[in-house]
């Protein structure tokens, strides 16, 4: 197999290492105070899209997670959505070196990326960080 067939996998791969990372023990704990504070907002669709929350610096992670909240329920099931960002991100990073620099760039960065401590440990938080992340790695792409 060449280069080219091999590295069809590398992405798929590193997706499915970063998933597993990321949901390893996803819903062990329970809701530390700011997770809380993020479901108490997005239960005011109508707060949220008017302004009206003062404290809100992430409305469309709160939009995304109102309608989240109306097909999951527990710890595990929330934060999966702050997870699933966090894997897209990895995605991100991935795909905006590859167009950026070069395809062994792209598995470096991808690979770092899926395994960072700070990176599974913010996807596992049910928070804007994993969103903001994908949005701003996702945005490279671009240039």
């Amino acid at each position: 197999m060449g280069s080219d067939t091999s590295s069809r996998f590398v992405l798929p791969a590193l997706l499915i290492l970063c998933a597993v990372l990321r949901m390893f023990g996803l819903g062990h704990a329970d809701f530390w105070y700011d997770e809380a504070y993020s479901l108490a907002e997005s239960a005011d669709l109508k707060g949220i899209l008017s302004g009206e929350l003062i404290g809100s610096d992430a409305p469309l992670f709160l939009v995304l997670l109102h309608g989240w909240r109306q097909l999951f329920d527990g710890e595990f099931a929330l934060r999966l959505l702050s997870a699933l960002f966090g894997v897209l991100a990895v995605a991100a990073v991935y795909c905006a070196a590859e167009r950026l620099i070069n395809q062994r760039t792209a598995i470096v960065a991808g690979t770092l990326a899926a395994v960072s401590p700070f990176f599974i440990y913010y996807a596992q938080e049910l928070r804007v960080y994993s969103l903001l992340a994908f949005v701003t790695c996702g945005s490279l792409i671009t240039l």
